[in-house]
């Protein structure tokens, strides 16, 4: 099982937040647009076809789909601040057994060397090709970001989960370090493709043991993993909010827009 820290970061769809369940419930083509995903297509292949010809070996909780036309499409507008990673694959086929093969038989060529990738705003970051069923994608996104993964011709496209790590006001490096928050020390741990940045407190700070250091503007850093847990409680929060490990919460009594 994924664990998923926040459906939307610090954000809302039509005033309604996200939760790990809608955002990673793929039971029904309905229940994945409810959770805010877009189809750029609509065929027979959309949702989940034959799982002898199209997912022998994807667990029947995750999507999969491909238009047969190629270069089908979903995708998901990302609201607040964080970093997501994308648990996903391609569940297209090589070999003379390949079910694919059958399927394409009417047509002249039978080059199955379509990929899935992974795209944020457009510009891909990471693809799978044939054979992978399981690959992951680690992506820093912003309010308003738009993240898609997209199936060129003769691909299956297959998502397992994403997990979203949302920008909070806990330090996550551990002490005597502080992570960069992006130039702005009222910001949320800035999340990077490889982890948080960690800054040593001075330039003749050694580095930690087994860490790797670099020097950027005349400051000592090194990753933390992006996994990595509050290592400083959250501060005191103003009157009416509530007091967690990732923040300050306050709860809404006004009416929810689900339309």
């Amino acid at each position: 099982r994924f664990k998923l820290y926040a459906g939307l970061c610090g954000g809302t769809r039509h005033g309604h937040r996200g939760s790990e369940e809608e955002l990673n419930d793929f039971s029904s083509k309905s229940q994945m647009e409810h959770a805010g995903w877009s189809f750029s297509w609509n065929d027979e292949y959309v949702f989940k076809p034959d799982t002898t010809l199209f997912a022998v070996q994807v667990p029947t909780s995750s999507y999969w789909g491909f238009s047969y036309s190629g270069h089908g499409e979903i995708s998901l507008q990302l609201t607040g601040e964080g970093a997501v990673v994308v648990h996903f694959g391609n569940a297209a086929c090589t070999g003379l057994d390949c079910p694919l093969r059958t399927f394409y038989s009417d047509r002249q060529e039978l080059d199955l060397s379509g990929s899935v990738t992974v795209l944020l705003n457009g510009i891909e970051i990471h693809s799978a090709g044939l054979n992978t069923l399981v690959t992951q994608a680690i992506v820093r996104f912003v309010d308003g970001d738009r993240l898609s993964l997209r199936q060129s011709p003769h691909a299956v496209l297959v998502l397992h989960a994403l997990e979203l790590f949302c920008g909070d006001i806990c330090e996550r490096c551990p002490t005597g370090s502080q992570c960069d928050r992006g130039g702005d020390s009222a910001r949320p741990c800035a999340p990077y493709a490889d982890g948080y940045h960690c800054r040593l407190p001075g330039i003749a700070s050694p580095c930690p043991p087994g860490e790797r250091c670099w020097m950027q503007d005349d400051q000592w850093y090194f990753t933390t993993p992006i996994t990595t847990p509050c290592h400083k409680p959250a501060p005191l929060c103003a009157d009416g909010w509530t007091v967690k490990p990732s923040g300050c919460y306050a709860l809404s009594t006004l009416p929810l827009d689900y339309d």
